[in-house]
């Protein structure tokens, strides 16, 4: 997809009706659409993978929202890409809580940082 790999295999040995895995594209630039390079490239929201997590070791989301260009957003009619972008990055939340959750046999949850300053 154009946020997104989708493959025909799981992310974990969790039990699946369909096999499958998703994985956000890391590099922007890998995206096959022009609108998930867009939205991947002028995201303001990231999923920390490596460094710190949250005390359980949670995902640990992290939205700079005071540093988006809302403006620029407007003007460049960016609203559409950013929007599924960060649909896309929540779906990378629950697929890695879903894992874990998985893998440590308990219920997981995504934390989210949310920065209003920038």
């Amino acid at each position: 997809g154009a946020f997104c790999d989708a493959r025909d295999a799981a992310l974990d040995d969790a039990p699946v009706e369909g096999r499958w895995s998703w994985t956000q594209h890391a590099d922007a630039s890998k995206s096959p659409s022009p609108r998930g390079r867009l939205g991947l490239a002028h995201g303001h929201a990231t999923r920390l993978g490596e460094g710190p997590l949250s005390a359980d070791g949670a995902p640990l989301l992290v939205w700079r929202l005071g540093a988006m260009d809302v403006e620029g957003v407007a003007r460049e009619d960016l609203a559409d890409a950013l929007l599924m972008r960060q649909v896309a990055h929540l779906e990378d939340a629950l697929q890695c809580a879903r894992a874990l959750s998985c893998a440590q046999k308990r219920m997981v949850r995504s934390r989210v940082i949310i920065d209003l300053k920038g």
